[in-house]
């Protein structure tokens, strides 16, 4: 490329260089060569971190909501067995598959609940 410079573009432009100049050039795009690599390995390791970052946030986020679920769950349990006793098994098999919503329509329905039958059908 410094020699097509050198050759072509400056006397075309009315330019001249001397080989200095020309090993200057050779140098300049070395340097680009070795700083491309370098910015390349860069933006990777910045990619990388970045990604940590998010899965990080992602993998706190979820545990909280599962771990907010899991409280939930025991304290309706804790409360059905207050009111009613031992809970048979279908209670049990049933708040296992509870998503949020449905256990906080449960609680709701445990205020004004005769039976455990009271609670679960909605």
């Amino acid at each position: 490329m410094a020699v097509w410079i050198c050759y072509v573009v400056t006397p075309h432009k009315g330019l001249q260089l001397d080989k200095r100049d020309v090993q200057d050039l050779t140098e300049v795009r070395e340097m680009l060569a070795t700083r491309i690599k370098q910015w390349e390995q860069e933006f990777i390791e910045k990619g990388l971190i970045k990604g940590l970052e998010e899965g990080l946030e992602k993998g706190l986020e979820k545990g909280r909501k599962e771990g907010e679920l899991i409280g939930e769950a025991k304290i309706l349990k804790k409360m059905l067995v207050l009111k009613f006793g031992a809970l048979p098994d279908w209670v049990e098999q049933r708040m296992a598959q509870a998503d949020a919503a449905l256990l906080d329509q449960w609680v709701e329905n445990l205020l004004d609940a005769n039976s455990l039958e009271d609670v679960f059908n909605n």
